[in-house]
């Protein structure tokens, strides 16, 4: 159920404490310690990985053995991945890698999907509560993957003969779930998937007022530099558009089909004047744009263009 989604963000995997297979330490009244022989029997009763085959016991073996060691403990996860396809088996393992690096959502997310792949729900839901409530981890490939969750468990459980009450009681509950997420990511580069999402929910939504919401998460969304903002800006001029009598759409959307005009207008010379007073004039255009367009990642594109080098000054 994992998407094919490439833009998992890089993230750092924290060592916080090492990982203590053995469960406390035995007192033995004169300070000393245990000596090696019984070390390594207190150590093979405890071991995780006791009756399973040697690679996943060598394995978690050298992990154990430098617990700083990333590369080692994701040789020993992704050997448990393969090795076992029901998640009651992998589950153990899962835990005790979490405990060691707590603030990897990219294993979090693993995990729930293995969990949820076995239809054991609760257990997802359990997962999401730990990685995101209780740790608040700021990913949004984590984040995202929780929604789709939460529309799978949802919105998509409804039928036609679902009553009214449920099914508004069903879109509350994902209103909330994408608020939340926007409330912890929204303000990512890469949280445009998740706005994208929100507005497709909020579209569906037959009542009238429902432009109001959409008219207000859209203007939300555009006031984040995220990735396909100009994509964005388009969808919202359609939004408008498609709005009968829509006085927002005269007072906004025609001013910025205006601004393009006189852009574009600027920019094809039409007066003919030198080089650098046509710069000066289309630039005065932008500027006046960004006054009141300052979000367009269109303009300020724009703008970035006309101020780069000209190519016959640089090669002089």
């Amino acid at each position: 159920m994992l998407s094919d989604d490439s833009s998992e963000e890089d993230e750092p995997i924290s060592v916080p404490t090492q990982h203590a297979v053995t469960h406390g330490d035995v007192d033995m009244g004169g300070g000393g310690g245990l000596d090696d022989d019984n070390e390594e029997d207190a150590s093979a009763a405890d071991d995780p990985t006791k009756g399973k085959h040697p690679k996943l016991r060598r394995l978690y073996a050298a992990a154990r053995k430098e617990p700083w060691n990333i590369d080692a403990w994701l040789n020993f996860i992704y050997e448990v991945q393969q090795s076992f396809q029901h998640v009651e088996e992998a589950r153990p393992f899962y835990v005790i890698f979490l405990e060691q690096f707590p603030t990897s959502a990219y294993w979090w997310k693993q995990y729930a999907d293995h969990e949820w792949r076995a239809n054991q729900l609760e257990n997802v839901r359990e997962i999401f509560n730990k990685a995101l409530h209780d740790l608040k981890l700021p990913h949004v490939d984590l984040w995202s993957f929780y929604l789709q969750f939460t529309k799978s468990t949802v919105m998509d459980v409804l039928t036609d003969a679902s009553s009214p009450e449920d099914k508004k009681r069903a879109r509350q509950t994902m209103a909330e779930a994408f608020e939340t997420a926007l409330d912890r990511v929204g303000m990512s580069i890469h949280s445009n998937g998740i706005w994208t999402q929100y507005l497709h929910f909020l579209k569906d939504d037959k009542e009238p007022t429902a432009i109001f919401s959409i008219r207000k998460v859209f203007q939300r969304a555009l006031s984040i530099p995220i990735f396909h903002l100009d994509t964005l800006w388009k969808e919202y001029e359609q939004f408008e558009k498609a709005i009968p009598n829509n006085e927002v759409l005269a007072q906004n959307v025609f001013k910025i089909d205006a601004w393009n005009q006189w852009i574009e207008f600027e920019l094809a010379n039409p007066e003919r004047v030198e080089r650098p007073k046509w710069k000066a004039k289309v630039r005065y255009a932008l500027e006046s744009c960004l006054a009141c367009r300052r979000f367009s990642a269109e303009v300020w594109f724009q703008y970035a263009m006309l101020e780069l080098p000209d190519v016959a000054a640089a090669s002089a």
